[in-house]
């Protein structure tokens, strides 16, 4: 009864996951639009990406709640045992490698929307003391 009651937390945890997912890419898409210069696809593809690892991540959760629930008709055989704790063992790896590449992902988008962000600074930082050396020119003159 135990793995029934975690079996269900997790597929009822997956649905919402998986609900909530949809509803950020939906919303997501609409924010995107028609755009189609450089920075809008590599936001529709990043997007895009992050939406797939997330729904299989989701999905996954949701067959190791199946796996959970089904503990209790899993035969007492040695190897049936060794199968479903392989499955399970299986499942929650690939939950982890996916949550791994998303934060990665997050990472390597961060620093290039930061790196972006500092060479605009630096140039606006260039085109001020420009013109501050024009001001200055031209009231000496």
């Amino acid at each position: 009864m135990f793995f029934a009651l975690i079996g269900l937390a997790l597929l009822v945890t997956a649905g919402l996951m998986l609900d909530s997912h949809r509803r950020t890419w939906a919303e997501r898409r609409a924010q995107l639009g028609e755009d189609r210069d450089k920075q809008a696809q590599l936001d529709w593809r990043n997007g895009s990406a992050e939406y797939r690892r997330r729904m299989q991540a989701s999905g996954t959760v949701a067959v190791l709640g199946l796996l959970f629930g089904a503990r209790d008709f899993i035969p007492a055989l040695p190897l049936a045992m060794a199968i479903y704790l392989l499955l399970l063992v299986a499942g929650c790896l690939w939950v982890l490698v996916l949550a791994m590449l998303d934060a990665w992902a997050g990472m390597v988008r961060m620093s290039q929307a930061t790196s972006g962000q500092e060479a605009a600074r630096a140039r606006l930082e260039h085109e001020l003391t420009k013109a501050r050396e024009r001001a200055e020119q031209e009231a000496t003159d």
